[in-house]
């Protein structure tokens, strides 16, 4: 028998009815359970109770996130939340979500209208989170530049003094938030349960979204974006999976290659038709589904460097050495004056002569060689698997950190694409009622992040000569080359592992391989299936029909008075 509960009271269901219940799985389609329209007679005395007789003109209340439950005997079917449709007379339309559909249902709102919870760290919690990650701490405090500075304007500024970290108050504190904190928190703010992440034991514990202004809440370092489409770009970008459970709102966060790896093997034996039903070409946009990327870079003038434009290399001459302390002095006006990209044999590494000014009295200018094209776009891009990230990399700086000796080291720094204030120009209150004051406001149009590579040793300047410093300083940065502007170094940074950490997509630690490492599925043909079962079934499964291992993508019940209809149809692809 079939019963369906709201907030724990029995709806009565009309004697005669039919309800699909579709389950996707969230790996192809991002949703997951959900009912097709469920008509409630308000008429019933019960029903009338329970739905607080929204049928009047007079009654205003909305009904919002009830737990709905359909039940067959002893077997939950689905365990979600009630989305009430519309009501037309006495018949009250709704439907029931759950697990992913009742994510997305949720993610509608806007992402910066979610309270997510700050961190407020003492000083000694601060520097606590410079040995952590986002296992350990929800930010760091790593120090980061302000925007169009080049020299000691960052916040969290510290000095080093017995080799430890204490930081200097004439700067700002700031917390940099890690991308996984503000993800997790997101979720549970919509009501799920944190499970499992799967995602943890790679380098995105690491990253973190870039903020130097201290005044910001961390849902306003976020685009204006639906919590939906945040969700699109981490999954797309960290090459994830959300996957909340049906039953029990917890959720969980694993690789996309691994995604499967968790799967037992279903057979299914009673298929009911001999002629298999198969779709060639589907129509389907599977976010997962790529084989070459790119960043959506914003158009200021460092991410001309950071990826160049298609015609820059045809029309330069490459220069190859073996790396960039090899260039010769002599040559760099020439370098400047003319069409020439230098490439370092021995990191892979191009490079670009550029001018800088000394930010000192003098401001003398000088010409030095600068990293280009390391954030290039990755894969293969005449095939037509493309998809592009606005999670992009932050801008790169420096900082310099000193010890008690007196010493400095030079540490890669992220920058952010923003100053630090607003405005130095005072604002009165006839200026606001009048409409002349300069009102600016912070909404950043991607979402910028940095890594964060721990205590590091740099490279300092020790007797005339460069060598790795005796403390460890705080980095941050978004490759595993850091390059100082007045000394090219490829290798500033040489001996700690977490180095090859690197946003970049080139390379054998690139972001490529880790993009190509899921399983290939050939979702160009869709295979259609009836068969007979008493049950549900979990999809992130492998389920074998007729000898042959398929994917599934759907599976579409029929849910009568007397429970669950025999005959159930799925949709696989499959496994090659």
């Amino acid at each position: 028998m079939t019963r369906l509960f709201i907030d724990g009271q029995e709806v009565v269901l009309p004697e005669q009815f039919e309800l699909e219940l579709i389950t996707e799985n969230p790996y192809f389609t991002r949703n997951g359970e959900y009912t097709y329209d469920i008509d409630i007679d308000l008429r019933v005395p019960q029903n009338r109770q329970i739905y607080k007789n929204i049928q009047r003109s007079d009654v205003t209340t909305k009904i919002n996130n009830r737990t709905a439950v359909i039940t067959a005997g002893a077997f939950e079917l689905i365990h979600g939340i009630e989305v009430v449709l519309s009501v037309d007379n006495y018949t009250a339309k709704i439907q029931i979500l759950a697990g992913n559909s009742q994510l997305n249902y949720n993610g509608e709102q806007r992402i910066r209208e979610i309270e997510i919870d700050d961190v407020n760290y003492s000083d000694d919690e601060a520097v606590q989170s410079l040995y952590g990650t986002s296992k350990t701490h929800h930010a760091v405090y790593t120090p980061v530049v302000a925007y169009k500075t080049y020299y000691n304007n960052y916040v969290n500024g510290l000095d080093l003094r017995n080799n430890a970290p204490v930081f200097n108050h004439d700067t700002s504190m700031v917390p940099q938030y890690y991308l996984l904190y503000i993800l997790e928190n997101i979720i549970e703010k919509l009501g799920f349960v944190k499970g499992r992440d799967y995602i943890e034991d790679y380098f995105w514990q690491r990253v973190f979204i870039v903020n130097t202004r201290p005044e910001l809440k961390p849902q306003e370092i976020l685009p204006d974006w639906t919590v939906n489409e945040f969700f699109d770009e981490i999954e797309k970008y960290l090459h994830c999976i959300i996957v909340v459970d049906k039953f029990t709102g917890i959720y969980n966060i694993y690789k996309r290659s691994s995604y499967f790896d968790f799967s037992s093997i279903i057979y299914i034996d009673d298929v009911l038709d001999d002629n298999i039903e198969k779709v060639y070409d589907p129509d389907v946009d599977y976010a997962y589904n790529y084989d070459a990327v790119s960043y959506d870079f914003p158009s200021k003038d460092i991410y001309k460097y950071f990826r160049l434009d298609e015609n820059v290399k045809p029309l330069s001459t490459v220069v190859n050495v073996s790396s960039s302390e090899n260039v010769d002095p002599a040559n760099y006006q020439t370098y400047y004056d003319n069409p020439y990209l230098i490439h370092s044999d021995k990191y892979g590494i191009d490079y670009a002569m550029v001018k800088l000014v000394n930010y000192d009295t003098t401001q003398q200018e000088y010409l030095t060689l600068r990293v280009v094209n390391r954030f290039a776009d990755g894969g293969n891009n005449d095939i037509e698997n493309k998809t592009t990230f606005k999670i992009v990399p932050a801008d790169i700086g420096r900082a310099e950190i000193w010890n008690y000796d007196g010493m400095s080291g030079t540490c890669p720094a992220v920058k952010s694409i923003t100053d630090i204030n607003q405005s130095e120009e005072k604002v009165g209150i006839t200026d606001l009622i009048n409409g002349n004051a300069k009102i600016e406001s912070y909404i950043p149009d991607r979402i910028y992040i940095g890594i964060y590579y721990g205590m590091q040793k740099v490279t300092v300047m020790i007797n005339g000569k460069y060598q790795l410093s005796n403390y460890d300083f705080p980095c941050s940065y978004v490759d595993h080359y850091f390059i100082d502007e007045y000394n090219p170094r490829e290798e500033a940074m040489p001996t700690h592992v977490n180095m090859n950490h690197t946003l970049s997509f080139s390379g054998d630690t690139g972001l490529m391989s880790y993009y190509q490492n899921d399983e290939k599925i050939d979702t160009s043909i869709e295979y259609s299936f009836k068969f007979i079962t008493n049950k549900t079934y979990d999809l992130r499964q492998i389920f074998v029909i007729r000898n042959k291992k398929y994917f599934c993508k759907e599976i579409r019940y029929t849910i009568t008075p007397k429970g669950l209809d025999k005959v159930a149809e799925g949709i696989f692809y499959l496994v090659e």
